[in-house]
């Protein structure tokens, strides 16, 4: 989901090539827990940016709490699925492609960033941090891990430490990080995983 659409990106190919066994699948307690950790606090009606957002199950349920739901993915064939689910269509966008200033009260991007390779990470930050309103919250999860590969699936992985995510919000400018939230739970392979969720703001 990092490469330019020009690019090989097996990745992507993956998720395109399984995008309705994927949209069928049942959201876990540990996203709806995430979901909830990420709204406590947001202001009623705030704009969020379902960023990676899949099938667009966390956008629908945004919508469903009365926020103002942004959904965006890499994938085609995923957004228009999502797009058959939301009340505004979700749009095709790669990480590089985010380019809005102080859009957003909140950002969520769940089991999603882990798919770029760590040396885009700080690019990226950077980008989510710019595109959030001050005292804006962003949540992202990530497999925790040591290292970079590919699965089984042929999906490519980022792995990180509790102390890796920290300093990466800390490294990133514009971004204050709050805390990691932490559970298990089996991932799209039925491989069991732990999952760590960041928590950061955007300053006031």
């Amino acid at each position: 989901m990092s490469a330019s659409p020009k690019q090989p990106n097996p990745t992507l190919d993956y998720y395109s090539g399984h995008a309705d066994a994927y949209a069928a699948r049942t959201q876990s307690d540990r996203n709806r827990y995430f979901v909830d950790e990420f709204t406590r606090g947001l202001p009623a009606g705030a704009a969020i940016l379902d960023l990676g957002c899949g099938a667009g199950w966390a956008a629908v349920e945004f919508e469903r709490r009365g926020y103002d739901a942004h959904a965006a993915d890499g994938c085609p064939e995923l957004v228009t699925i999502a797009s058959t689910r939301l009340k505004r269509p979700a749009r095709v966008m790669l990480f590089d492609e985010l380019t809005e200033n102080a859009a957003y009260d909140g950002i969520f991007a769940n089991a999603v960033l882990h798919h770029l390779p760590k040396s885009a990470m700080p690019g990226v930050m950077k980008r989510i941090a710019r595109a959030l309103r001050p005292a804006g919250r962003l949540f992202a999860s990530f497999k925790q891990g040591e290292g970079e590969h590919s699965d089984r699936l042929g999906r490519f992985y980022a792995y990180y430490t509790q102390e890796e995510l920290q300093r990466l919000v800390w490294a990133t400018p514009d971004l204050a990080f709050d805390r990691i939230l932490r559970q298990e739970g089996l991932d799209f392979a039925n491989e069991p995983q732990v999952f760590l969720g960041v928590l950061a703001h955007r300053p006031a």
